[in-house]
This record gives structure tokens, sequence and C-alpha cells, in this order.
């Protein structure tokens, strides 16, 4: 029986390239998390909205996000990883097109709701292909490292990368962003991934995708509180209203008239 021979450089470029794929998706669910918190401010002069509903803007991505892990995780176990990988990229792409087009704040919070959904699917069913992928015990744990580091850099690299796109081009950018990097995993998902057996339970890697999201989210809560705050109203200071008041005095004596100034 003969079959097509695979070189080793060529199972090593393949390997790379999967977990390019597969790590691609789960940056981008990283990067969203931490990415709009810089465009907050030029979302709230370009929609008009109020501190309150910028704050759902990243709560509203994060909480549908934590809500449905599990409930994706169930998914791609029930569907197959490439199926789900697929499916989750494909509403996350569509979500973030709608972002990027919103046109006032409500169509904008459904649309991250909706990237919140797409990102409960794609992230456990990419830990799903990446043990599939990488059967082997110790070719595991260096790729299961690997897709943690992608996490780190995805949650620092946000608010670089948010400040660069909206100070160059606009808050909706934020958003486009993500699309060119999505349709390039969905087109060569189906080609390196077809191969690949899902039928692996997630749940032996789920606290790193855990911690990953968490260290993610706090970072956001981080640089929203720090980002978009309530104008602080300004109290008046005891020493300057003294001041004030010894110039106006010091004023009205030198502008009276010589009997009064004899007062003193």
């Amino acid at each position: 029986m003969t079959g097509i021979q695979v070189t080793p450089a060529a199972a090593t470029r393949r390997s790379w390239l999967t977990m390019l794929v597969i790590c691609t998706g789960y940056f981008l669910v990283i990067l969203d998390a931490t990415v709009v918190n810089v465009a907050l401010p030029a979302i709230g002069r370009s929609l008009h909205a109020q501190v309150t509903g910028l704050q759902w803007v990243v709560d509203g991505y994060a909480l549908v996000l934590a809500a449905l892990l599990l409930s994706g995780g169930a998914l791609a176990e029930r569907t197959g990883g490439r199926r789900a990988f697929t499916i989750g990229l494909a509403i996350f792409a569509t979500a973030s097109a709608a972002c990027a087009c919103a046109p006032d704040l409500g169509v904008l919070l459904a649309a991250r709701v909706a990237q919140g959904a797409g990102a409960a699917v794609l992230v456990p069913s990419s830990l799903m292909l990446l043990q599939a992928a990488y059967p082997d015990r110790r070719s595991r744990a260096r790729a299961l490292g690997v897709w943690g580091a992608v996490a780190g850099i995805g949650a620092a690299a946000g608010p670089v990368i948010g400040g660069l796109v909206v100070t160059a081009w606009s808050w909706r950018g934020a958003f486009w962003l993500n699309l060119p990097f999505a349709l390039g995993a969905l087109a060569t998902a189906a080609r390196l991934l077809g191969t690949l057996v899902s039928g692996i339970n997630f749940m032996a890697g789920l606290h790193v995708a855990l911690g990953a999201a968490a260290m993610a989210f706090v970072l956001g809560a981080l640089v929203t509180i720090a980002g978009v705050r309530p104008p602080r109203p300004e109290f008046p200071s005891p020493s300057r209203d003294r001041h004030a008041e010894f110039r106006r005095d010091m004023a009205r004596r030198l502008t009276s008239s010589p009997r009064e100034t004899s007062s003193w």
C-alpha cells in the first residue's frame, strides 16, 4: 500500500501553521477584551453615549464570554472541534463587522454581546483542536505554553494597538481590524484542521483559558477605570478662598477714602 510521504520539514511547517490558525482565533478573543478600552472616549463622543453605556461596551462582551464558556465547550464536544471553531470564528467576525458599522450605542452593545457568544465557542474549540493536533505529551505542553502566552500578548497589546488605530483612523477601526485575521483563519482552517480528531475533552485545559481570560478582563477593567471616568467636581480650596478674600479686602481699603483708611 502506497501513500503520500510527508517529509519532516513539511510536517513541522504544517504543525506551526496549525498552531498559527488556532492561536489567531484565541488572540482575537483576548485582544478584543482590551483593545476597545482606549477607544471608549472616541465612541462616547461619536455615539453621544454616557459613561454607564460605555462600560457595558466592555462588560457585555466579558460577561457573555464568561457565562457561555462552558456551554461553548459542550457545543464543541457535541459538534466537533473544527466545526465549532469555524462557527465561533464566523460569528465573531460577523459581530466585529456589525460593531464597526454600529450607528448607535444599542446596536454596538448587541453586536458586542454577539461577539462574546462567538468567543465563548471559539476558546474551548481552539483548546480542543490544540490537544488533538499535539497528541504527544511533550509537544502538547509546549503548545499549551504558546497558547497561554498568546493570551498574555493579546491582553498587553490591546491598549497599544487600540491607541494606534484610534489615533490614525477611528474607533471603528478597532473592530475592522479583526476581519482580515478572522477571514484568513477561516480560509485555512478547513484545509489544515480537517484531519484532526475532535473527540477530546477540553476540560483538562480549561483552567488555562479561564486564567488567561480573567487576566485580560482585569487588565481591561483597569484600563476602563483609568480611561473612562466621570468628570470630578472641583471643590473650592479653603486656602485659596482666604487669599482671594484678603486681596479683595486690600483692594477695598486702597480705593476707600482717607478717613476710612485711617481706621487701619
